[in-house]
């Protein structure tokens, strides 16, 4: 796929325009996690209930799955002449709480997977992208100090480190990256992101070993 600054996308039958479209790579599957849609009114009052039910973005030949029904947002503009701009990302505040759900999802080691991603993603140049990390990283339950920045992302992009200190620890190892890159396959080379897929388990590994190695000082 060519990187290109505005294509075409569908989305459940309804096409439109696309100036950034960033997707996350997760055991094998593409999912969409940043999209910026241009449109008439009419399109987007079509295609934007579709993606709150879970539907796919198709891109070209490629198909870039959803992270989930409800887990998205949408942050809506007007450009001019009934063309609307929405930026889809996702709501990493949302909760959904359903009892049925709740039980199938004790099953589905999928959904429990997607519904920690939380993403970070920026247009324009950063000269420290860690900071705009960090800044997402630091909301977890799990208290630390900003002076432990740089050691707890270093632990956190080490896939092998950190499966074992969960092990460690009793928690579950995803066998992940916790920090992936965001590939934007629409957009110019000003966007730039990572997925985060950081349970509150691998903050409490990182930190307790870089305190009890005195990497690390409260």
């Amino acid at each position: 796929m060519m990187n290109q600054a505005l294509d075409q996308v569908e989305i459940s039958g309804e096409k439109l325009f696309c100036d950034a479209l960033g997707v996350t790579t997760l055991s094998g599957k593409r999912y969409f996690t940043v999209a910026s849609l241009i449109g008439r009114r009419s399109a987007m009052d079509y295609a934007l209930p579709s993606i709150h039910k879970g539907d796919a973005i198709r891109y070209e030949k490629n198909l870039f799955f959803s992270i989930g029904p409800q887990r998205y947002m949408g942050k809506k503009g007007t450009l001019s002449d009934g063309i609307l701009k929405t930026l889809i990302i996702p709501n990493q505040h949302l909760q959904i709480h359903n009892e049925e759900q709740d039980k199938k999802d004790e099953k589905d080691a999928e959904n429990k997977m997607l519904s920690d991603i939380k993403t970070v993603f920026w247009y324009g140049e950063q000269d420290n992208t860690e900071d705009l990390l960090w800044n997402t990283l630091r909301q977890s339950p799990v208290p630390v100090l900003d002076t432990w920045k740089k050691p707890i992302i270093q632990i956190l992009r080490d896939v092998s480190a950190i499966d074992e200190l969960c092990a460690q620890n009793g928690a579950k190892a995803s066998g992940q990256e916790r920090i992936i890159p965001i590939d934007f396959v629409i957009g110019n080379t000003q966007w730039g992101g990572f997925s985060l897929h950081v349970s509150d388990d691998d903050m409490a590994s990182a930190v307790q070993f870089l305190l009890r190695s005195k990497r690390i000082a409260a």
